[in-house]
């Protein structure tokens, strides 16, 4: 018997194969499974009836015959086969029983007489909310795993769905774009097009991102079928565009929170190395991190709950596929029996603190299955509900919108049970801009905000591609210009971002976000002269800003005006304040500046200076104290700086004495420059090396 492995690799060879055109390769796929299949006869003659129509086909153009409609012919062809091979894949898939998906199938097979007729009429019929409940999730499963329709089919549930309170039509909604996510089926899709015209927002919305994911889904087969969703989403422009923008959103606040963990494991072990460590202070620094990252997603729009999902997502609730799917109620018997107490009064405070903090569907069902089946869970929401929450208690509970659906499905491909059986369109990175004729629906400022996010995400040849597709349809502007050289800067193609950007401020010669990065990719090329240029213009369009008056002063060394570079850090020096957070960089290029100059007096007060303030802690300011002491003959009091400088530096940067004495070489040229002999520095270096020899000798001892 076949496993499963091979079962989907046949499968989706031979719709790769049907779709490109190379058919006798599909049918090859198609025969190889039938033997699989006896038992379908209908499935078996068709098989065979398109392998014998082909040939056909091909023997008549062989034998020089010629057909006009050879290619309509050879396109149904095409979607015969897929259709058949789809079929075939799900018969025998449903025989191995060792999937979600056929283990539901199968399950209403054996517990209703027929499923289909049982259901709907007990759906009709007098329930209680958790009677009802469900036969919703058996449903779902029906709609599921249901096989390839008929129209007649479509007919049907379309009016049994359109007939449904809001929330049951998004649960089936769900259920109908996993059955065509496994199966592709023309129907379904017409189904969910009808959907997405849907009066009821939440359904509307939800349609539209299942249409698109679709898309990417299945984007050779949809080329070929005539049921295509373009005509559709064509008419949801806003959508397509917030859905791709709010699907590369979601990939982003996955690469945020692994940064937040990376960042929260190193902080721990810094605080927290020893017993010691654990205190309040230590406490209130992790603590004050969670804060600062929790404020950054809120403001970004990146996804809150992210860290905390695997954690609900593990609930005994979520392993019935039809509930990652199901939308969040009060009326559902799950809130009930959670957020109502004894006389029928809904526990507010721990309900708005469910519906505040907890975004997405599924998140919000897993948390009140948590509270109603964990004792845990159960005693620290007892907990809350007695809490004042001030902040909270008259807080607007968040719309239902597009992100959350998108919440939604990210975690149902990363964390389902069926998400190591699907095909993860986040993994993939696949976005709607690999699709011209959906990228073409996508208005500028929205394809310039998902850029944005393109470059964040580390994906600039495609961010280069959207934009190249952008300046064709609707022409260049300096803002688009600027976020392509960005993107060619992040391929390393420098002088194309120049020449890019360039173009830029010919458009807009005073934007200052053009001026900024014109300077970056001159100073990546050494060409500071250039640097210097951009940094002028923009310190007269912006003269508040210190970032850039602190460069100036710095690119002006590089080019050899010491001088100039020496009074501008003394104006900077003047108009600063000693509280300022860079006041004590702006000391220590005074006094770089002035020793580079040769004028020892004016290094040596702003060194002092800086030692003052840092009580000492500055290895850069030693270091420097230290060629300044050799520079006046003093020698003794040189060592003694360098010394200090070894010892803070190792200690720093847990490094040895070789890494210090890397960075006490980089001013050799400077040192020897000023009069001091090579054999000197050599002399220095080694009692330097000797003073740490005898250092370590009686820290062992």
């Amino acid at each position: 018997m076949i496993d499963a492995k091979t079962l989907r690799l046949i499968t989706q060879n031979g719709l790769q194969a049907f779709a490109q055109g190379r058919i006798l390769d599909g049918i090859a796929a198609l025969k190889s499974l039938l033997p699989y299949c006896t038992n379908e006869a209908v499935i078996c003659a068709d098989a065979e009836s398109l392998e014998k129509n082909y040939h056909y086909m091909l023997s008549f153009l062989r034998g020089g015959g010629d057909d006009e409609k050879r290619n309509e012919v050879q396109t149904k062809i095409q979607r015969s086969g897929i259709s058949l091979i789809e079929q075939t894949g799900r018969k025998i898939r449903l025989h191995l029983n060792d999937d979600r998906y056929s283990e539901a199938f199968n399950r209403l097979q054996s517990t209703y007489s027929e499923p289909m007729s049982v259901l709907f009429e007990k759906w009709d019929s007098l329930l209680t909310p958790e009677e009802r409940s469900d036969i919703q999730d058996d449903l779902f499963d029906l709609l599921w795993t249901s096989g390839f329709w008929t129209p007649q089919d479509l007919a049907f549930w379309y009016g049994f769905i359109t007939e449904q309170h809001d929330m049951v039509q998004q649960h089936l909604t769900g259920a109908l774009f996993l059955s065509i996510w496994e199966h592709y089926d023309g129907e379904k899709m017409q189904l969910l097009c009808l959907m997405a015209e849907s009066e009821c927002r939440r359904t509307h919305i939800t349609a539209v991102a299942y249409l698109l994911l679709l898309r990417l889904r299945h984007k050779e087969v949809t080329a070929l079928m005539p049921t295509l969703p373009e005509c559709c989403l064509s008419r949801k422009k806003r959508l397509v565009a917030d859905t791709c923008y709010e699907m590369l959103l979601m990939l982003l606040s996955e690469k945020d929170m692994k940064q937040e963990l990376e960042e929260a494991e190193r902080l721990s072990q810094e605080l927290f190395s020893s017993k010691d460590s654990l205190n309040a202070s230590n406490i209130k620094a992790i603590v004050t991190l969670k804060a600062r990252y929790m404020r950054n997603r809120l403001q970004r729009g990146l996804d809150p709950n992210l860290a905390k999902a695997p954690l609900l997502h593990s609930c005994e609730y979520l392993r019935r596929i039809a509930h990652w799917f199901l939308p969040f109620d009060k009326n559902h018997p799950l809130f009930q029996s959670v957020m109502i107490d004894e006389k029928g009064n809904e526990k507010q405070k721990l309900s708005t603190l469910v519906d505040f903090i907890l975004d997405c569907d599924v998140d919000k069902l897993a948390m009140l299955y948590l509270v109603a089946n964990d004792k845990d869970f159960s005693k620290a929401a007892l907990q809350l509900d007695k809490q004042e929450l001030p902040d909270l208690e008259n807080a607007a509970v968040p719309e239902y919108s597009l992100r959350f659906v998108i919440q939604d499905l990210f975690r149902f491909f990363v964390h389902s049970p069926l998400s190591s059986q699907l095909i993860n369109p986040f993994r993939e990175k696949l976005t709607l801009f690999d699709f011209p004729e959906l990228a073409n629906l996508i208005p500028a400022n929205e394809s310039i905000a998902c850029c944005e996010l393109l470059l964040e995400l580390e994906q600039p040849r495609q961010a280069i591609a959207v934009l190249n597709s952008v300046i064709e349809r609707e022409g260049a502007s300096a803002s688009i210009l600027l976020l392509k050289g960005q993107a060619l800067l992040k391929t390393k193609q420098i002088a194309d971002a120049i020449s890019c950007t360039r173009n830029a401020e010919l458009l807009e010669p005073e934007n200052t976000d053009v001026l900024g990065f014109l300077a970056q990719c001159y100073g990546l090329q050494s060409r500071h002269e250039e640097v210097l240029e951009y940094l002028q213009k923009l310190a007269e369009l912006m003269p508040e800003d210190k970032r850039v008056q602190k460069l100036i002063p710095l690119t002006m060394n590089k080019v050899g005006r010491k001088e100039e570079a020496l009074k501008h850090l003394f104006k900077l020096d003047y108009e600063s304040t000693e509280n300022d957070d860079d006041y004590n960089e702006i000391l220590s290029h005074i006094a770089d500046t002035a020793l580079s100059l040769g004028k020892l007096d004016i290094a040596e007060r702003y060194t002092e200076k800086v030692l003052e303030r840092q009580n000492g802690k500055d290895a850069e300011a030693l270091l420097r104290a230290g060629h300044i002491k050799l520079l006046q003959g003093d020698w003794k009091s040189s060592l003694d700086n360098y010394e200090q400088f070894v010892n803070l530096y190792c200690k720093q940067h847990n490094e040895d004495i070789s890494s210090a004495l890397s960075q006490w070489n980089k001013n050799r040229e400077m040192l020897i420059e000023k009069g001091i002999k090579e054999s000197d520095l050599l002399l220095v270096r080694d009692i330097i090396i000797a003073d740490s020899d005898n250092s370590t000798q009686q820290t062992q001892s």
